[in-house]
């Protein structure tokens, strides 16, 4: 139970949850994880890998997984995180095949070291962090050039530009658009985000209606 309550959380959080030592829950994880793993001889070469970063012990401790990206499937989990301890865990995948794309984060040296050891392998940037830059040019503009008024105010700046438009209520969504009308950049960035959101919405290509850049 222990190992499960780990996926998507760093160990401390969950040490302190069980009311456990942090290297009691440590040990255990590093023990028990691996059997936990899906065994590749019972399986085919995963052609799409997520390749994340988790953390054992928040801003101290961190280490890497790949995981199937249609199934899910966990294959490693290695300790560590810099370039050489990932270059290490890509060099023991446990297919002869190498996987034909890698979804990982923005970080560069993440995707280099992919390219090192996969020299064929196609990387590609994850949709949270794709995401997440969008949002974070959003925000810095909306500073840069609205910073201004009470923080409350500015919870409700924060509020228009990042709530997805079909959460808005109507009076909200006027607002918006008479203050995106006054600053064009800020607009472009907006309704880039809105395009980005909704090309990740899309699980079908086809089904793609156009773009968002232009609000009823």
């Amino acid at each position: 139970m222990a190992v499960d309550m780990c996926r998507g959380r760093d160990l401390l959080s969950v040490a302190k949850q069980l009311s456990a030592a942090y290297s009691t829950l440590e040990r255990w994880y590093y023990q028990l994880a691996p059997q936990r793993l899906a065994q590749p001889k019972e399986h085919e070469a995963p052609e799409v890998v997520c390749l994340d970063e988790f953390a054992l012990q928040k801003g101290h401790k961190y280490g890497v997984n790949l995981m199937d990206a249609q199934t899910g499937h966990i294959w490693q989990v290695t300790e560590g995180r810099s370039r050489e301890q990932v270059r290490n865990a890509l060099q023991q995948w446990p297919f002869r095949k190498a996987p034909h794309v890698v979804v990982t984060d923005l970080a560069p040296g993440m995707a280099e070291t992919v390219r090192q050891v996969w020299k064929h392998t196609l990387v590609v940037a994850d949709k949270f962090h794709v995401i997440q830059l969008f949002s974070k040019a959003l925000e810095a503009t909306r500073k840069r050039t609205h910073a201004r008024g009470t923080h409350r105010r500015g919870r409700h700046e924060q509020r228009l530009l990042h709530t997805i438009p079909d959460k808005l209520k109507p009076e909200e969504l006027q607002e918006l658009k008479i203050w995106l009308a006054e600053d064009p950049h800020l607009k472009r960035l907006y309704f880039a985000l809105q395009d980005i959101r909704t090309v990740y919405a899309v699980q079908n290509p086809r089904d793609r209606r156009g773009s968002t850049s232009e609000m009823d």
